[in-house]
């Protein structure tokens, strides 16, 4: 099997702790967390429950579900999952004939891996 998806979770924990220019210690400090535990976290060897998981977002000042799994039951979830694969594979809603349709692009321009 591919990657754990708990470390998606980790993953993102990790890109917006970097691009909020801080430390796991800082963001652990923050938190009221350890900074095992932060580190666990973005290994994909732990994974928060949705109250750490909302206290870490807001210390990052990023939205709850920008570091949550997708759940495509929730709407802001599947949102996000759409939104990924726009990234990834370039997935774009168009009309035609009066319809809309998805259909696959170039993917958005970006050097680095969305967060």
């Amino acid at each position: 099997m591919g990657e754990k998806f708990t470390s998606r979770v980790g993953y993102l924990i990790r890109n917006f702790r970097i691009a909020a220019d801080m430390t796991q210690k800082e963001l652990a400090d923050k938190c009221g967390l350890n900074e095992s535990t932060i580190r666990n976290y973005e290994l994909g060897n732990r994974y928060p429950d949705a109250a750490t998981l909302l206290n870490i977002a807001n210390n990052l000042n990023v939205s709850f579900y920008a570091l949550s799994d997708p759940d495509v039951a929730n709407m802001f979830s599947a949102l996000h999952v759409l939104f990924d694969i726009e990234w990834a594979y370039g997935l774009r809603p168009t009309m035609k004939d009066g319809e809309l349709i998805f259909k696959f692009e170039e993917r958005l321009p970006s050097s680095d891996p969305r967060p």
